[in-house]
């Protein structure tokens, strides 16, 4: 009898040994699923955060500072899980359809026919502290090409 107890007792061991094997790796699977659904609402996010903004400025009074209202357009979009102090943002401005495509452009706004903006975010990882540090997973570059309508 004394036997018995024994087998059972070391079944319930591996029982639970296997459960926890199981468990870690089904829990990292799981982590990394929330990550990969952040990192593409992150890039959606700022698809639309850009293109939203860019489509409220697009008609300009002479000598706006375009960057600036684009920036006020994205801040107040306050979009979920979108910190607005990892994004930079960049102007260049086109003369004309040639110069846009020799890439001769200005940064400051003097009343260009083309605009074309750079968005930077710096992306940071939920579960991994400093994963992706350094690689090309942990920025998101969108660019948006302006014509301005004039007022």
């Amino acid at each position: 009898m004394a036997e018995k107890g024994t087998v059972k007792s070391k079944q319930e061991g591996s029982q639970t040994l296997e459960f926890t094997l199981t468990l870690i790796p089904f829990f990292i699977l799981l982590l990394l699923v929330v990550e990969l659904c952040r990192f593409m609402l992150t890039a959606n996010l700022l698809d639309a955060a850009l293109s939203t903004a860019a489509r409220q400025v697009v008609r300009l009074n002479d000598k706006q500072d375009v960057l600036q209202l684009l920036r006020q357009e994205i801040d107040a979009q306050d979009w979920p899980l979108f910190d607005n102090g990892r994004m930079k943002l960049e102007g260049r401005y086109y003369e004309d359809l040639e110069a846009l495509v020799l890439d001769q452009y200005d940064s400051d706004y003097k009343d260009q026919m083309y605009g074309e903006y750079r968005l930077t975010y710096t992306y940071q990882m939920l579960f991994i502290e400093g994963m992706g540090d350094g690689s090309a997973i942990n920025k998101f570059e969108r660019t948006v090409l302006v014509a301005h309508e004039r007022r």
